[in-house]
C-alpha cells in the first residue's frame, strides 16, 4: 500500500503539536540550607488555556509537579556582624565613698564630685598599689545581624590578681594564663552587654 505524503505530513504535525503541549518543567529545589531565602512564584490564573501548564497547580510537597509557569529564586543570606569592645576602670573598690578633705585621714580621691557615700565611688582614674579595681568591658554589635557564639578574652597582666568576674552567659578564669573568658551566646544587632572583672593591684 502506497503511503500518502500528505498523510505522513499530518502525522508529523501531530507529533510536533503533542511535543509543544508537553510542559517544560522547572528545576525546583528544597532550598532549605542554612541562611537561605526561598522565593517561589507561580502563574495562578489566566483567562485563556495555557498550552503546556496548568495555573495554580503547584504542590510544594511534590517538587516534580513544577511546570514552566513556576519560577524560584534561592538566595543565601550572608550574616554581617560588627562587634566592638570598649574597656574602662569603672570603679575603685578600695575607695570608701565618704567625701573627705585632702588633709583628712580618708582617701583624698573620695573628694571627687561623684562621691555619694557608696563604696567604690570617688575617682577611679588614680590607682595605687593595694587597691582593688573593677574593669567594665562593653561589648556592642553594630552590624546588621545577630552575633552568636561569642567569646571575649581578657589577659590580665601579672600585677593584677583575679578576684571575680561577671556578665555574659558565663565567665571563667584560668589561673595559669591569668586569662578571663566570657561567653556570650547571642547579641542582637544594635545591642550591647557589659562584662566585668574585679582584680587586686599588687605592684609586684
Amino acid at each position: 500500500m502506497k503511503k500518502n505524503p500528505m498523510h505522513l505530513l499530518l502525522i508529523l504535525f501531530g507529533l510536533m503539536a503533542f511535543m509543544s503541549n508537553t510542559a517544560s518543567a522547572q528545576t525546583i529545589t528544597a532550598c532549605d540550607g542554612d541562611n537561605q531565602l526561598n522565593n517561589l512564584a507561580e502563574v495562578t490564573a489566566a483567562a485563556e488555556l495555557d498550552t503546556d501548564s496548568t495555573p495554580d497547580n503547584f504542590n510544594p510537597a511534590d517538587l516534580t509537579t513544577a511546570e514552566d509557569d513556576t519560577a524560584q529564586d534561592c538566595t543565601t543570606i550572608t550574616k554581617l556582624i560588627d562587634l566592638e569592645l570598649d574597656k574602662v576602670v569603672s570603679a575603685n573598690l578600695t575607695l570608701d565613698g565618704i567625701c573627705t578633705p585632702a588633709n583628712d585621714s580618708g582617701d583624698n580621691r573620695d573628694t571627687a564630685a561623684n562621691c555619694d557615700g557608696t563604696t567604690g565611688n570617688g575617682d577611679p582614674s588614680v590607682v595605687y598599689c593595694g587597691d582593688q579595681i573593677q574593669y567594665t568591658l562593653t561589648l556592642s554589635n553594630t552590624g546588621a545581624s545577630t552575633a552568636t557564639g561569642i567569646t571575649v578574652t581578657d589577659e590580665l597582666p601579672a600585677a593584677l590578681v583575679y578576684v571575680s568576674s561577671a556578665g555574659g552567659d558565663s565567665s571563667s578564669h584560668d589561673a595559669v594564663t591569668n586569662e578571663v573568658d566570657w561567653t556570650v551566646n547571642s547579641l542582637a544587632k544594635n545591642a550591647s552587654t557589659d562584662l566585668t572583672v574585679i582584680a587586686d593591684v599588687t605592684c609586684t
